[in-house]
């Protein structure tokens, strides 16, 4: 059975709860599901770039949704786009940092926040799992190739004798 998304927000609400006391339940965080890609795990944005008191859009891979995909790498996955929010990346917030992973800051505050934990395991099972789980999902159709948009042409040269 697939995860559904108040699954996902249950796992939203635990980790704020318990590693980011600092954003209120009244903080506008929406957090979804969102296509299925090989490459990007998660995202965060505003919701409206032309308001930002709209609030924060989080979205994670439509992959995760299945639950062969371990928990430990979801919560990690969502706690790196938390601590990007905290780092005012995305927010009305002044942003802490100019460049959001530049010197590991990220996985700095996962591990102050005392996810080191998750953080390993995820990677872990990422690296040794993650494409084979591609590569299925493109076979059942779940996922499919991308369209290169900006494929190199070729020059074709002509010789003139």
């Amino acid at each position: 059975m697939l995860r559904t998304k108040e699954w996902l927000q249950n796992e939203f609400n635990q980790l704020t709860r318990d590693h980011f006391p600092q954003i209120e339940q009244t903080d506008s965080i929406r957090i979804v599901f969102g296509r299925p890609t090989a490459v990007r795990l998660g995202s965060i944005r505003l919701m409206k770039p032309s308001d930002p008191a709209e609030g924060t859009l989080i979205r994670v891979n439509g992959l995760f949704r299945n639950p062969r995909i371990p928990r430990f790498v979801v919560r990690e996955v969502i706690a790196h786009e938390l601590a990007h929010w905290v780092h005012g990346v995305h927010t009305v917030s002044e942003r802490a940092y100019r460049h959001p992973h530049r010197g590991g800051v990220v996985g700095r505050e996962l591990v102050d926040r005392w996810l080191k934990e998750v953080v390993y395991l995820s990677k872990t099972w990422l690296k040794r799992n993650w494409q084979p789980f591609v590569r299925e999902a493109r076979a059942q159709g779940i996922l499919k190739r991308p369209i290169l948009r900006n494929r190199l042409r070729r020059k074709r040269f002509v010789w003139i004798s």
